[in-house]
């Protein structure tokens, strides 16, 4: 189907009409992300502090079919079982949408994800007990002297809005910041910055190479997920310390094994760098590892599902004798050698 263009007012009445209880779903503050599987009808939700939740709304299949046509009218994109995926952001919210058709899925199908509403600090991921207070130290401490952070953590940990914490503790400094994403999700407060976001014809790797030529003082992107990662070690590795990204990973090791495997797609067999040249670069340039994961505590006997981070470790390189990331796990004496 090829999608019509349509006006903005009408086509958010139309998405508004077509997602009937979903839309009030959505606009409470309390709910993350609306979202519906395709081996039944019926919605989930998933909320804050307690996690996800199957509701008793079902949603046929001709309003699915409505609303992701509608989204895809937004992008004046064609829909059909060559171009199943429909990837986008409601401009007007804020909204992440990710939908498909059959065949790619049993059933039309989509995540509805809205952007935080709330900027959290550090101070309120210790108050939340989602944080020590000597891991909040220590991430401070790598801000004021500028060591660039990478927050790792699996879909829906938390990474990026852990990253806005980290960013609204840069932005006291003072330097000017560049940041980079493909969703506005960094919530930034500096009062000089610039936003750049990728699109189908400039992507995260064109972004990193014109910043260079824009007086950064910090390189911050959103999610590094590509051959861009090579490009980013390197602008933070000569000249633009201090910068924060995220990545998918399961642990604080498994970070920087995330970011070798991207790096090693930045060329050709002939061009790409021997791994341990890689491995040496990521251990020189990366600072801290920041691992977050999702939680359940239980509170007064009810189960409350959070986030937690798990892992602040300190890079102090890469030994060629060893093979290995020379890492610093214990809290105390990652504080004594950067208050040293």
């Amino acid at each position: 189907m090829t999608a019509v263009k349509t006006d903005d007012n009408r086509g958010y009445r139309l998405l508004e009409e077509a997602l009937g209880e979903l839309a009030f779903l959505l606009e409470q503050d309390n709910v993350i992300e609306v979202y519906c599987n395709s081996n039944n009808l019926y919605v989930w939700v998933e909320y804050a502090g307690t996690g996800r939740k199957r509701t008793d709304i079902e949603l046929p299949i001709e309003a699915r079919e409505q609303i992701l046509k509608i989204v895809a009218s937004f992008c004046n994109t064609i829909t059909n079982k060559e171009n199943s995926i429909i990837s986008a952001e409601l401009p007007k919210y804020g909204y992440r949408f990710e939908g498909s058709f059959p065949d790619t899925t049993l059933l039309p199908s989509f995540n509805i994800r809205k952007p935080a509403s709330v900027v959290f600090s550090l101070d309120d991921y210790v108050s939340g007990a989602m944080m020590t207070i000597e891991q909040e130290q220590i991430i401070k401490q790598a801000v004021r002297r500028k060591m660039n952070i990478i927050v790792g953590g699996g879909t829906g940990s938390g990474k990026t809005t852990l990253c806005n914490a980290v960013l609204q503790e840069i932005s006291k400094i003072g330097d000017r910041l560049c940041l980079i994403e493909d969703t506005r999700e960094l919530q930034c407060t500096a009062d000089d910055y610039e936003s750049f976001r990728t699109s189908d014809n400039v992507s995260t790797l064109d972004l990193i190479h014109t910043n260079m030529r824009r007086r950064p003082d910090r390189i911050i992107v959103g999610e590094v997920r590509d051959r861009a990662a090579y490009d980013l070690l390197k602008a933070w590795n000569t000249g633009h310390p201090g910068g924060v990204s995220t990545t998918h990973a399961n642990s604080a090791l498994e970070t920087l094994t995330r970011l070798e495997s991207l790096a090693l797609e930045a060329g050709n067999a002939s061009s790409v760098p021997p791994i341990d040249v890689i491995r040496d670069l990521i251990g020189t340039t990366i600072g801290l590892i920041v691992f977050i994961s999702r939680s359940v505590k239980m509170v007064d006997g009810i189960q409350l599902k959070s986030r937690e981070v798990k892992e602040v470790v300190l890079c102090r390189g890469y030994s060629y004798e060893k093979k290995a990331y020379c890492l610093e796990y214990d809290a105390q004496k990652i504080l004594s050698i950067l208050e040293g």
